[in-house]
């Protein structure tokens, strides 16, 4: 994990089936100032499992990012993917 999110505490906003999915979200949140990770401390399972990857982020800055998060999945609905 990274150094700078050592002394915050972190919270889930987002649970993803793949890491790729997972640094998907991250980047779109930092491309949105908000500090994220992708939980890599869990052994992913062999088999694709629902949830097996999740998104962190400081406490402070989880409503945020699942209210981005909820704006960016609208749209991709809305764009038909």
């Amino acid at each position: 994990m990274n150094t700078e999110f050592e002394d915050h505490e972190l919270v889930s906003v987002f649970s993803c089936e793949s890491d790729e999915e997972a640094e998907i979200i991250v980047g779109f949140l930092e491309a949105n100032g908000i500090e994220a990770v992708r939980n890599n401390e869990v052994p992913h399972s062999v088999f694709p499992v629902s949830s097996d990857a999740h998104v962190l982020v400081n406490a402070s800055d989880a409503d945020e990012a699942r209210r981005l998060i909820r704006e960016r999945e609208a749209e991709a609905k809305e764009d038909g993917m």
